[in-house]
């Protein structure tokens, strides 16, 4: 219950947003939807719709949680939450949770478009518990940069700036099998190409690494972030030590 509470506290801060997230989760995902789908044929329409939902859920969702948490962890808004009897780790995974909420329709529509659109036949099904480990691992790279840079001024410039940096140097919307072996090589240290890479293959593309490689630097990066959020909101100096 508690939980649940939590979430509602953050739905109902962002009907402030309304307009925003009208926009970005709905309007702009969809927008560059159709204008894939009305560009390249056959198989293309997967390979480009699953680079959509990586892009749009770091453009979106991982930037929405890294300044919310950037934010939660200054002193001034800690202060208000002095009236709840939660724990700061409970309030930042409600805050991840209330986002996620939000993105679901989003990433549930683009992945059943991807999934539609594919050649590899039922195998295209095996492609939703790679999305849900991708979505896994950017929730955790949105709670650590928003741990680790708890400057919102800051944040403002530099988490923009850090997703641009991921999205460029990841075979998104391009292939890169046929580039050069020292590109691929740089492209495989991008967090983001190991996430592409446990989808693209189940819907018939062929893998830049081994899929179990991806699997696991995934789960490790992921954790080795969990914990180092974790270490942090359970830092003594947090002012909810005393409240």
């Amino acid at each position: 219950m508690k939980f649940w509470n939590v979430i509602l506290l953050e739905l109902r801060g962002m009907r402030v947003y309304k307009v925003f997230l009208l926009i970005n989760l709905v309007v702009l995902p969809f927008s560059y939807a159709v204008v894939l789908l009305l560009a390249g044929a056959g198989q293309d329409h997967s390979y480009l719709l699953s680079g959509l939902v990586v892009a749009s859920l770091v453009g979106t969702f991982v930037g929405l949680v890294a300044h919310r948490v950037s934010n939660l962890v200054q002193p001034e808004v800690l202060e208000l939450y002095a009236v709840l009897p939660a724990r700061m780790e409970l309030m930042v995974v409600g805050a991840v949770a209330a986002y996620a909420l939000i993105v679901f329709p989003q990433v549930g529509a683009l992945t059943g478009l991807m999934i539609g659109l594919s050649q590899a036949g039922k195998e295209a099904l095996l492609a939703v518990p790679g999305t849900f480990l991708g979505f896994l691992f950017l929730a955790l790279l949105g709670v650590f940069l928003g741990t680790l840079i708890r400057n919102p001024y800051k944040a403002q410039g530099l988490f923009p700036l850090l997703t641009w940096i991921l999205l460029l140097a990841a075979p998104v919307y391009y292939q890169a099998e046929s580039l050069p072996r020292a590109y691929v090589m740089l492209v495989l240290l991008n967090p983001l190409t190991h996430v592409l890479n446990v989808i693209r293959p189940h819907l018939g593309f062929t893998p830049l690494l081994d899929i179990r490689i991806s699997i696991g630097l995934l789960v490790v990066v992921g954790g080795l972030m969990g914990l180092y959020a974790l270490r942090s909101l359970r830092d003594p100096k947090m002012l909810e030590r005393f409240f």
